[in-house]
């Protein structure tokens, strides 16, 4: 049986980040760059063409999440793990540092901090070095070691 991991796909010159960016990012082009959160391997048939297919409409305007979309998670969730969840318990976010800020507003008060667990990533790479910390109108990024213990 035949895997993506069989089927390498060349990526320098697609302007990735990973490959393209190697000197800059690595100080040398002399590396391989093995990240988890980019892989190397063609995305499936299915959603090429489903991305194909939404390309052929010629407005790319706001879009809301469609009812199969939903339905999809639930069922994964059901499959996968065994949990039984409800639609309005799902929440879209843009992305993982909104939804880090979103959820530090929801949980952390005035004078409390959060610590963020480094990610070793990109331009997250450095974030354990910060802990952020709130107090009654804004936020602030300041040295994990300047915190008292």
């Amino acid at each position: 049986m035949s895997s993506p991991f069989d089927h390498p796909v060349r990526r320098e010159h697609t302007c990735s980040v990973k490959f393209d960016a190697r000197k800059a990012v690595f100080g040398t082009e002399d590396v391989i760059p093995v990240w988890v959160a980019d892989m190397d391997f063609a995305a499936p048939e299915a959603v090429t063409q489903a991305l194909a297919e939404r390309a052929k409409h010629p407005v790319y305007g706001y879009t809301l999440f469609p009812d199969s979309l939903y339905q999809s998670m639930i069922d994964w969730f059901a499959s996968r793990h065994g949990w039984e969840i409800q639609r309005e318990w799902i929440l879209m976010a843009p992305g993982v540092v909104p939804s880090i800020n979103a959820a530090c507003m929801a949980y952390a008060g005035p004078g409390e901090g959060v610590i963020i667990q480094p990610a070793g990533c990109g331009r997250r790479r450095n974030w354990g070095q910060f802990s952020i910390l709130r107090d009654d109108t804004s936020w602030w990024w300041c040295p994990t070691r300047s915190i008292a213990t």
